[in-house]
């Protein structure tokens, strides 16, 4: 949402198109440093903690769970079907993300005849409204009663990866001279891809509870893999 509409103006400037790097890269020294010197690993620690906060977080803990962090079962994860099936689901929907975060320029641009400026601005907006269906998602996830926790994950996560992996085909089989159905397709696909946060991201909390940040650690760990997978 951010460096697409910034890289296109960069590299429509008289900065040239190296100027996108220079900046993205001195910003996000900027914002590590910043991160580095607010994060506290202890909410106790963290010198902004008011009592108030501090007994919410500590709220129904034994005194003794609070000084110690117990070890993952790391064995117990791997062995888990569920847990698989969550980061399966995170790798194909990550490569879909991808795809289209590293791709959907040069398709706008090269494909669809689109300015180099108006291509970011292309794939900024639909990153947008998946940022939008996210929230939305996770919301509804919360709020629907009359759906168990299962069934509200498999709808959701059936949206997010059979939904919207039906539109990108779809998208393969729009004529070129078509662009304005295309951009509608790249819409629908990222605000589908948006109900993650109903599906696996939700299963992977309530599957692994306690142990969730390992799960989704690795999550995190597989957006990295598209990014190497993904053709040249």
């Amino acid at each position: 949402m951010f460096t697409m509409p910034v890289s296109g103006l960069l590299c429509n400037s008289s900065w040239g198109w190296q100027s996108a790097y220079y900046v993205h890269g001195a910003l996000c020294m900027f914002l590590f440093s910043l991160w580095w010197w607010y994060y506290r690993n202890d909410p106790v620690d963290h010198p902004k903690m008011t009592e108030v906060e501090l007994e919410k977080i500590q709220r129904g803990k034994k005194e003794e769970e609070l000084g110690q962090h117990e070890a993952v079962p790391v064995g117990a994860i791997l062995r888990d079907p569920v847990v698989w099936s969550v980061w399966l689901s995170a790798f194909g929907e990550l490569m879909m993300s991808q795809f289209i975060v590293l791709y959907g320029p040069t398709f706008i641009k090269e494909v669809l005849n689109f300015s180099v400026g108006k291509s970011a601005m292309m794939v900024a907006m639909p990153r947008f409204v998946h940022l939008c269906f996210k929230i939305i998602s996770g919301h509804l996830s919360d709020k629907i009663k009359f759906l168990s926790e299962k069934t509200k994950m498999i709808i959701f996560n059936t949206i997010s990866l059979m939904v919207s992996g039906f539109f990108f085909c779809v998208l393969g089989f729009i004529p070129k001279e078509q662009a304005f159905y295309s951009i509608v397709i790249l819409f629908i696909i990222e605000a589908t891809t948006g109900c993650i946060c109903g599906g696996f991201y939700k299963c992977a909390t309530l599957v692994a509870r306690q142990h969730s940040h390992f799960v989704l650690s690795a999550i995190q760990f597989i957006k990295c893999s598209p990014s190497s997978s993904s053709p040249p």
